[in-house]
C-alpha cells in the first residue's frame, strides 16, 4: 500500500486489476499529449511555438496509429510559465485515449502533515516532507521484500519510515504522533473522477484491488473511498510487497483468472513494471505526466485519468 495512488487513488489503496477478455489484448492505447511538467522542473517553450503545437496536436499520427488528445500548453502551477511536453513520444495504444495529470504526492497526506509540521515549528516544505516519507517507505518495503523473510506489515514499515524522516529533519516526535500520521493513509479519498469511472467499468468488468496495505487498513479504507470493489486483496497473502512477482501471481490465483486476462491499472511505474513482468496487461495512469522510463516492460496503455480510460474502453468495446 504505497501512500501514492494506484490507478487514480489519492493514497495507496492499491491498484485495481481488471479482468478482460482475450480479444481485447491486441488493442492498445496512447495518450499523446502536451502535458504539464513537474511542478519543480518545467520545460519552457516560446508562446508562439506552444500555440502552434496546440493547433498541430488536435490530431497526431504516430506511426500508423491515430491518436486523439485533450491537452494543450498551460500555465505551470509551480513556476507560472507556459509548459509543454514532447508530443511525439510514442506509446502503443487503443484508439483515442487522453487524460489529466496531478501532483506526485497525494494532497491528503500533505494536508495531514502540514498542521503537524507547523505546530512543530519546522520551516520546510510539507510536500518535500511527504516526498521524503514516501520514498523512505518505498525503499524500506523493497528491502523487506528482497530479504525473503517474514513479511513486515505496511503499517510497521510506515512507522519506521516516518520516524526516520522526522529524525533526519530534526523534528522531535512521539510514537503516538508517528502512528497518527501513518493512520491518515487509511482515510485518503479517491480523485474526484474515479468513483464514476470505476462504476462504468464495473458494469462490464470485475474490479479487484491488489494493495501493499495491510488487510485491516484496507478494510478501514472502504469507509472513506466508498467504492464497492468486487474484491480487495492485500499482498500479505503473498508474503511480499509489490512489485514482487509473487504478489501479482497470487492475486490472479485468488481471483481465478489467467495472467493475460488481467489489465492491471496503476499510477506507479514500478507497479506496472511488476505486473507486466508477471504476465499481466498494464495501464499506466499518468497523472503526473512524466516519462515512464526506458524499461522494456512498457505499459500497454497510457492515460492521464480513470475517466479517459473508461471512455476509451467504452468507445472501443461498447
Amino acid at each position: 500500500m504505497m501512500p501514492e495512488v494506484s490507478a487514480g487513488w489519492r493514497g495507496n489503496l492499491g491498484a485495481p486489476i481488471r479482468h478482460h477478455r482475450a480479444h481485447a489484448a491486441d488493442h492498445y492505447a496512447d495518450a499523446a499529449e502536451i502535458g504539464e511538467a513537474s511542478q519543480r522542473v518545467c520545460h519552457y517553450e516560446p508562446r508562439a511555438r506552444a500555440q502552434r503545437i496546440r493547433r498541430q496536436m488536435s490530431e497526431i499520427d504516430i506511426g500508423n496509429k491515430f491518436v486523439e488528445h485533450g491537452f494543450g500548453p498551460h500555465q505551470c502551477r509551480g513556476c507560472g510559465s507556459l509548459c509543454t511536453r514532447n508530443p511525439n513520444q510514442p506509446h502503443d495504444r487503443l484508439e483515442g485515449v487522453g487524460e489529466q495529470g496531478d501532483r506526485m504526492h497525494c494532497p491528503g497526506l500533505t494536508q495531514a502533515a502540514t498542521p503537524y509540521l507547523t505546530a512543530k515549528g519546522w520551516p520546510g516544505d510539507p510536500n518535500s516532507f511527504v516526498t521524503w516519507w514516501r520514498r523512505t517507505h518505498f525503499e524500506n518495503s523493497m528491502i523487506d521484500a528482497l530479504l525473503l523473510r517474514e513479511h513486515t506489515s505496511y503499517r510497521e514499515i510506515g512507522h519506521r519510515s516516518v520516524a526516520f524522516v522526522l529524525e533526519r529533519a530534526g523534528i522531535p516526535y512521539t510514537l503516538d504522533e508517528v502512528h497518527d500520521l501513518v493512520a491518515h493513509i487509511e482515510r485518503l479519498r479517491p480523485f474526484p473522477e474515479v468513483p464514476e469511472a470505476l462504476a462504468r467499468l464495473q458494469t462490464r468488468y470485475p474490479l479487484v484491488v491488489l494493495s501493499n496495505g495491510d488487510p485491516d487498513m484496507l478494510e478501514t479504507a472502504k469507509r472513506y473511498h466508498g467504492i464497492p470493489f468486487d474484491r480487495v486483496i492485500s499482498v500479505a497473502v503473498a508474503n511480499a510487497f509489490k512489485p514482487h512477482i509473487a504478489t501479482y501471481t497470487k492475486a490472479a490465483e485468488i481471483v481465478g483468472v489467467r495472467m493475460d486476462e488481467v489489465l492491471f491499472i496503476a499510477n506507479h511505474a514500478f507497479d506496472c513494471i511488476g505486473a507486466k513482468s508477471a504476465g499481466m496487461r498494464t495501464a499506466f495512469v499518468d497523472r503526473r505526466r512524466r516519462p515512464f522510463g526506458m524499461t522494456p516492460r512498457q505499459p500497454d496503455l497510457i492515460v492521464p485519468t480513470m475517466q479517459v480510460l473508461a471512455d476509451a474502453l467504452a468507445r472501443r468495446f461498447g
